[in-house]
């Protein structure tokens, strides 16, 4: 069984200590937790048998949904591709022995990040933000309300096959810490020629 990882507490716990102060130097706590979640996943494949025990548990689909994790990944026929994210913050809309479907947050800008992050809040099942909380979500949902338009180029279905690291459960007490870490990294473009793309995908739909 995979070692339970939790470097946001330890990111909170940092912030408490005398290492460094995130208010003042803000940028260098979130360098540290970045080469941090690097140095982790590097040139480490865990087998499906040694990942956490709630992302192969056997019970119903819904079960899968409303959670987010975050996990290094090299997608099938990348060379072909524009761009991708090599360490996706996905909060899941399903989970199957072949796939993980959900919103790579990381596809928008901070800002637009933040407002679609809200907006799913409302439709948590509760308000506890401990283990039984999560996002009452699929992709039929987030398509049938205007207020989630911006999921849609954060859609994306990652082959379970092509994880190449331990997957990280993000408990909700620790959502709003990293969706707000810059840990995006993405291959062959900037990030924020990836969050024009987003936008004007987005703003395109509307006309």
């Amino acid at each position: 069984m995979a070692k339970d990882i939790r470097p946001f507490t330890e990111l909170r716990e940092l912030s408490s200590s005398e290492e460094i102060s995130l208010t003042e130097d803000r940028a260098d706590a979130w360098k540290w937790f970045r080469d941090k979640v690097k140095d982790l996943y590097r040139g480490k494949t865990v087998k499906l048998q040694n990942i956490e025990p709630d992302l192969i548990d056997s019970g119903p689909k819904t079960r899968k949904a409303g959670r987010m994790y975050m996990f290094r990944y090299f997608p099938q026929g990348k060379q072909d591709l524009p761009y991708y994210d090599q360490f996706p913050l996905v909060l899941t809309t399903g989970y199957t022995k072949k796939y993980m479907t959900g919103i790579n947050l990381h596809y928008l800008p901070p800002r637009k990040r933040l407002e679609l992050f809200n907006r799913l809040l409302d439709i948590t099942n509760n308000v506890k933000f401990d283990s039984t909380t999560r996002v009452k979500m699929s992709y039929e949902i987030l398509s049938k309300f205007k207020r989630f338009r911006f999921f849609r180029p954060c859609y994306k279905r990652y082959l379970r096959k092509r994880i190449r690291s331990k997957i990280l459960f993000i408990p909700p007490d620790d959502w709003l810490t990293a969706i707000n870490l810059p840990t995006e990294s993405f291959v062959k473009t900037t990030k924020k020629r990836v969050w024009l793309d987003s936008i004007n995908k987005v703003e395109k739909e509307k006309r």
